[in-house]
């Protein structure tokens, strides 16, 4: 009797072709050779569907730009969506840079004195102003990061590796640290006012609590945004993905981030954000260009 093997079909007329052929010639082979040797047909064919399973499994596995496993045609559509909402974000993230640079550096002008009350009174006569730089440079760069760390992993994860999820690991935890870090403050400020205003001897206290939670949290120490950075541009380095120029920008922004640990030097932190800025724009580009070549 003639033994039939029931085969997936896929929709890539290739494989399909290849799939019947396989088939036809199985059953010939089969039936000329069953009635000699039943045991032998059988073992036969056991490595047959062994060898096509391991074929189908390789063939499955073959990587490509923006097609990995199998990827549907719709998730192709997806990764290419996500990389044009990217490339929108990393434009987008240096103006936040720039609104909180031209309100701390420009529009404010924090009295110089040791007086905690006279800090406090400043602060509360230019609210809605810190709250505007809290939103845009926290909140609104938070948002805008959380869509470029995916993007870029997408873009970059044509091979797979432990060092790109680690980066992006970094990545969305500085996402996290920006989200607290514009919460805090609006919250934090819009209490401290608060105790100011009935006179409590709580609002110098809390001045000092809430400005030192948010430096840490968003600023202070630009350590997991430079880890992002430094560890994105080594696997691009690593893995020959985008302009090699770049990458060497990014170990020099990763670095100035990393040195900001150093807070006996504070220009770190200025030499950090000017250059990342310089990166964002770049890596914008960079997105852009490869999204028009997919």
């Amino acid at each position: 009797m003639t033994t039939y093997f029931v085969l997936p079909l896929g929709v890539n007329p290739l494989l399909t072709t290849l799939r019947i052929i396989v088939m036809h010639w199985n059953n010939t082979i089969t039936g000329l050779t069953a009635k000699n040797c039943p045991s032998y047909v059988e073992k036969t064919n056991q490595d047959r569907l062994l060898l096509i399973i391991n074929t189908e499994y390789k063939l499955c596995s073959v990587k490509e730009p923006f097609v990995m496993n199998c990827k549907t045609r719709e998730q192709n559509i997806s990764n290419r969506i996500l990389i044009r909402w990217g490339v929108g974000a990393f434009f987008a993230m240096p103006m936040c840079y720039i609104v909180m640079f031209l309100i701390f550096g420009v529009a404010l002008s924090f009295p110089q004195t040791e007086s905690v009350s006279d800090k406090i009174a400043y602060i509360g006569s230019q609210q809605s102003l810190l709250s505007l730089a809290n939103i845009v440079g926290y909140l609104l760069f938070g948002s805008l990061l959380l869509i470029a760390v995916q993007a870029t992993h997408t873009r970059l994860n044509n091979l797979s590796s432990h060092l790109l999820n680690a980066a992006s690991a970094f990545g969305f935890i500085w996402v996290v640290l920006m989200m607290a870090s514009g919460m805090v403050a609006l919250v934090g400020m819009n209490t401290m006012l608060s105790l100011f205003t009935k006179g409590s001897p709580h609002a110098d206290t809390l001045f000092y609590v809430y400005t030192t939670v948010v430096n840490g949290l968003g600023g202070g120490i630009e350590l997991v945004g430079g880890l992002w950075v430094l560890l994105l541009s080594i696997h691009g380095l690593r893995t020959a993905q985008l302009a090699k120029e770049l990458h060497l920008l990014g170990l020099v922004v990763g670095a100035f981030g990393v040195l900001t640990l150093l807070q006996s030097i504070p220009a770190m932190k200025e030499a950090f954000g000017l250059s990342q800025i310089i990166w964002f724009v770049w890596m914008g580009f960079a997105l852009l260009n490869s999204k028009e070549k997919a």
